[in-house]
């Protein structure tokens, strides 16, 4: 996915409101602003939105001096999601199709997503997503290649949304290698974050070798391009990695998000709001 018109608002907001919630003051905040605007003055609008973020989130690292803008909303977020794992747990349990209700409880943690300074109530994540069809025309060949793969390649997103996905890892029927950013971006899941949230015990996790927002492959270490290569099914989780990873000519790669972004929901033709599972 290229870069539209308004993805420039949205990454300029992205940055202000990472400076909001660590209280840079407004002189250094007007700074980073210009030094981001002179930045997608030039930019190539032929790659994707992530990859830009990715630069204007070192130009606040380097005039701002923090490296994680998010640190204590990601261990907030976790733990607001451990309480309610139980809950998640018993879904899956009551369901008539438990694997597909581990697929809707792994997109529903999708909505934990404050880099727009948007809070998130599980409950109500919970009850919209539930009844929601998966659009996308993925989920019936994603099935049908669980059914055969030797294990799952899934890459994380948010660092609150990796205790839904370790749901999802305890329904699979494969093995699975979990994926995380070898460092803090935006709020998205680091190992740390992944262990946190329990899934050490249950999933291999591995590093992206990139802190780069979604999946840059040329940004990611040699050892992960192999292992993305080499394995038999992969889900990319999150908005980000659908714009850095959809047009890539790998068939055992899917997609999973909420729908949250216009831009994205008119790229794809469909509507916001809705769970998403496509191949790339």
């Amino acid at each position: 996915m290229n870069l539209y018109a308004e993805c420039y608002v949205c990454i300029i907001k992205q940055a202000i409101t990472a400076m909001t919630l660590n209280s840079i003051e407004n002189d250094k905040q007007r700074v980073v602003i210009r030094k981001i605007m002179g930045l997608m003055k030039v930019a190539d609008e032929n790659v994707p939105p992530s990859e830009i973020t990715g630069s204007t989130n070192q130009i606040i690292r380097q005039i701002t001096g923090i490296e994680d803008f998010y640190a204590d909303i990601k261990k907030e977020s976790i733990q607001k999601a451990l309480v309610f794992y139980p809950k998640l747990k018993a879904l899956v349990q009551a369901a008539a199709n438990p694997l597909d209700m581990a697929l809707r409880i792994s997109a529903a943690g999708n909505a934990i997503d404050v880099i727009h300074g948007t809070s998130f109530d599980v409950e109500k994540i919970m009850q919209r997503v539930l009844d929601l069809p998966f659009l996308g025309d993925g989920i019936t060949d994603f099935l049908a290649y669980i059914a055969n793969a030797d294990y799952l390649l899934l890459i994380a997103d948010n660092a609150g949304e990796t205790v839904f996905d370790r749901v999802l890892i305890e329904t699979l029927p494969i093995p699975v290698q979990y994926a995380v950013k070898s460092g803090p971006i935006l709020n998205d899941a680091t190992k740390a974050d992944a262990i946190a949230s329990g899934i050490d015990p249950i999933a291999e996790i591995i590093e992206t070798g990139s802190n780069g927002p979604g999946t840059t492959l040329h940004q990611c270490s040699d050892t992960f391009r192999r292992l993305f290569d080499e394995a038999p099914l992969i889900l990319a989780k999150g908005q980000a990695n659908f714009e850095t990873l959809d047009e890539k000519p790998l068939d055992p790669l899917y997609l999973l998000f909420l729908s949250k972004c216009a831009v994205i929901a008119r790229h794809l033709n469909l509507p916001t709001a809705n769970i998403v599972l496509k191949h790339a």
